[in-house]
């Protein structure tokens, strides 16, 4: 087979055009055996360091050093949670080596067969989505059997020496899978191969890098994984330097073949050691001024940092909420077309990439738009996980180390490109996020919540009175104007009459006025009588607001077809009267002006 026409099934098996590469300044002709090895050269020092760095690897977690483990031991020595000082840590996230020997972040702990949960005290296993908590006994027997496996891996590696060519890669791989193939597919562990057998396995350990990596040396990719480590083994030799030089000359000099891969890499880490946990999924419903934004502010979050605030509205899109593709014009004039994250997939990655903080994606009026068509594929999201699961081992519940996650997971390239920098990963809600909404009771039929939708809500109602514990004392006890009636005093008599008044109808309570339906600032009277006109107009706006505020309310919403159930008709027969009357008068004379007396007697009860 040609290499013309290798090359042109690799850019079709791979979704490259030839051309976009040589806009990017890159011709492939270059990289031959002879241009590696030229270019190695600038990295001769990198050996010298990788020796020591190998050496020191061997002695801690070589064959002699596995053997000797057992009990608890053999657990914190081997996998993550127990302390940093343990192999699936050397491996993940101690720099030097990742910079020298290739990353494997990306995913969660459950990639490793075993991770100690701190929170709960407890060795887990299985999956992020069906998790396992272990006894100390089970997770040794487990942590026993990954041990011998690694132990049996490298004996089989050594006794099929020579290994040179693919097939030799493929024979390998079969001796392997037959004896340890629960752990022969893990990324984990090739690297943990590589580093006792740095000759044999390169520095590669995922499908994309290894599938770019020999579309730029000019081969088809292998089906299978080794038989693409055997193809870039192949090569490396060719060039006649170590593994760990040519990853770094493909780094510096290849890569930008995808300038995005190494976000795609290295902004992953651990999903589940240390995240905060509970996350929910709550609607907040009540009256008009009940409290439901406040409740938020003050029972939930006030750091706009951990917050992601949005209102919903009848032309409110998915593409709003989620993302969309935009067009952007580069530094040279060029338009390029990127997604663009919406709020909801903004504070998911905020969450995802900051696990010690619980963060909020606060929605107020969610049903003044199309909910369910909003969320659109977000919708399955919605489930989240349970706070206990079953130990496999004792039948008893205990913490769930994901409580508050998505229970099920969705696709969505360009969500999971910004969130987890690989278009490959499945997307979810992590649990140190929650979703808050709002809703008005007397708006509830704007978009109506199917019941498939509010079934994966936690409801609140946002009752219509002020704390009991007098935090708002101050605000329910201040005057309204001049009058001796407070604000509290007031909506409850009026709220009584609503009830009372309209009893048969079924919106009754929702037309009540809520608590912070006005602002303290529109009680307060502005007692200003001088002659600055400015002064008098701001005066008289200030004065205004109560009444063009709760008056109108009652008139052209609660009491809007039984105005003469609160009003004295005979007195004021238009708004524009009840607020003139209102405005002009003094102290309680405002209530007696427009109110029938009944009212005024329950505002302003008369001294015996």
């Amino acid at each position: 087979m040609s290499v013309n026409k290798n090359v042109h099934d690799v850019e079709v098996a791979l979704g490259l055009a030839h051309g976009e590469l040589l806009d990017e300044g890159i011709e492939l002709e270059k990289f031959t055996p002879e241009w590696f090895k030229n270019k190695g050269a600038e990295f001769a020092d990198i050996d010298l360091e990788a020796k020591t760095l190998y050496k020191e690897f061997q002695v801690k977690f070589g064959i002699d050093a596995l053997e000797k483990l057992n009990g608890e031991d053999l657990l914190k020595a081997l996998f993550l949670g127990g302390n940093t000082d343990n192999l699936c840590h050397e491996l993940e996230y101690v720099k030097m080596n990742t910079e020298l020997f290739g990353s494997i972040k990306g995913g969660n702990a459950y990639k490793y067969p075993l991770f100690f949960d701190k929170e709960t005290s407890t060795w887990m296993s299985g999956t992020g989505q069906k998790p396992a908590g272990l006894s100390l006994e089970k997770a040794i027997i487990k942590g026993t059997k990954v041990r011998d496996g690694l132990v049996q891996g490298l004996k089989i590696i050594e006794e099929s020496k020579p290994i040179n060519v693919v097939e030799d890669y493929l024979m390998l791989y079969t001796k392997l899978y037959a004896k340890i193939p629960e752990l022969i597919d893990s990324m984990w562990v090739l690297k943990y191969f590589h580093m006792m057998e740095k000759e044999v396995i390169p520095v590669f350990y995922n499908k994309y890098w290894q599938e770019k990596v020999l579309y730029v040396i000019k081969l088809i990719p292998s089906d299978s994984t080794f038989g693409r480590l055997g193809q870039i083994s192949e090569f490396v030799k060719k060039c006649e330097i170590s593994n760990v030089v040519f990853a770094q000359v493909f780094y510096k000099y290849c890569k930008e073949l995808d300038s995005q891969e190494d976000d795609r890499e290295d902004s992953n880490f651990d999903n589940s050691i240390g995240r905060i946990r509970g996350g929910e999924n709550i609607i907040l419903y009540g009256v008009p001024g009940a409290g439901k934004s406040w409740t938020i502010q003050n029972e939930y979050c006030s750091d706009e940092t951990c917050m992601e605030r949005l209102v919903f509205h009848p032309d409110y899109t998915y593409s709003d909420f989620v993302g969309q593709i935009m067009p952007k014009v580069t530094n040279e004039g060029t338009v390029n077309y990127e997604f663009t994250p919406g709020p909801f997939a903004k504070l998911v990655k905020k969450a995802y990439t900051n696990p010690d903080k619980m963060f909020y994606l606060v929605i107020e009026e969610v049903n003044r738009g199309n909910a369910p068509a909003i969320f659109g594929d977000v919708f399955q999201l919605l489930d989240r996980q349970g706070q206990f699961i079953k130990d496999q081992t004792t039948g008893h519940n205990i913490e769930n180390p994901n409580y508050g996650a998505s229970e099920y997971e969705i696709t969505n390239a360009d969500v999971a490109r910004v969130v987890y920098g690989n278009e490959n990963h499945k997307v979810s809600i992590p649990s140190n996020m929650s979703i808050l909404c709002t809703m008005n009771t007397s708006d509830q039929n704007v978009f109506t919540l199917d019941t498939a939708f509010q079934r994966r809500w936690s409801m609140r109602l946002i009752q219509n009175k002020f704390p009991e514990d007098g935090s708002e004392k101050a605000f329910a006890d201040t005057f309204i104007l001049d009058t001796s009636v407070t604000w509290e005093k007031f909506f409850t008599v009026i709220n009584d009459l609503i009830l009372n008044k309209n009893i048969r109808m079924t919106s009754a309570e929702d037309k009540r006025l809520g608590t912070h339906f006005v602002s303290q600032e529109d009680l307060v009277i502005d007692t200003y009588e001088g002659e600055d006109k400015e002064l008098s107009k701001k005066s008289n706006r200030q004065n205004r607001r109560f009444a063009e505020k709760v008056l109108k309310y009652l008139w052209d919403d609660a009491f809007k077809f039984n105005k003469d159930e609160i009003f004295d008709i005979s007195k004021v027969n238009s708004l524009e009267k009840v607020i003139e009357v209102f405005v002009k008068a003094k102290g309680n004379t405002r209530f007696e002006g427009i109110f029938k007396q009944n009212i005024v007697d329950a505002l302003i009860p008369k001294l015996e």
